[in-house]
């Protein structure tokens, strides 16, 4: 199995993250598109590479394209528990307060810090505070909303219940290393 997309998939999630594609096709209609085209069993695959689209926003530059990409990869896993998404790590990363990245290349930000209405649409995808309608809204609209008059959602109890929860565990044993060693030689003999 691989673990890359091939480049007509790659197309196709670009195709659908469009800039004309977004202004006028709700989030719903976005994963009904995604969905369509891949199974299930592609979705990892799918989210992996959304994660390194999100990665260097000269590949999404649009806030409208990275808020349709954040509910793609939270849409592929919303019927498990938020903890069991596989790209819960990075939604933490993401929603963790970050020195301002100011890398550019060729004069757009290649950093993959999130603006305040994307950080705003992610913690209330993550949370239970959803509103019912925000699905139904296109990602444009959505990423033309004023984030001055939005209430962010506790974001630090977000943050901990997506966490590794191996954090508190010492690094050997995240591993599988026993803390100890079994002696070679229990009777004591040969070590003289």
């Amino acid at each position: 199995m691989a673990f890359a997309l091939s480049t007509r998939d790659l197309l196709t999630i670009l195709k659908v993250l469009a800039e004309a594609n977004l202004t006028n096709s709700t989030l719903e209609s976005v994963a009904v598109a995604i969905k369509t085209h891949f199974s299930k069993a592609d979705y990892f695959r799918v989210g992996n590479a959304l994660t390194m689209l999100l990665q260097h926003k000269d590949l999404l530059p649009l806030t409208s394209q990275r808020i349709a990409a954040l509910f793609l990869l939270n849409e592929f896993y919303r019927s498990e528990q938020p903890s069991g998404n596989p790209f819960a790590l990075f939604f933490v990363e993401l929603l963790q307060p970050q020195v301002e990245d100011d890398r550019t290349v060729a004069g757009v930000p290649c950093g993959h810090s999130l603006s305040p209405i994307e950080k705003w649409f992610l913690a209330h995808l993550l949370s239970s505070l959803t509103p019912k309608d925000l699905f139904k809204k296109t990602a444009a609209a959505i990423a033309s909303t004023d984030p001055s008059s939005l209430q962010l959602p506790d974001i630090q109890s977000l943050v901990v219940s997506l966490s590794d929860p191996h954090d508190d565990i010492a690094p050997n044993a995240k591993i599988g290393l026993p803390s100890v060693i079994a002696d070679s030689d229990p009777t004591g003999i040969g070590y003289d």
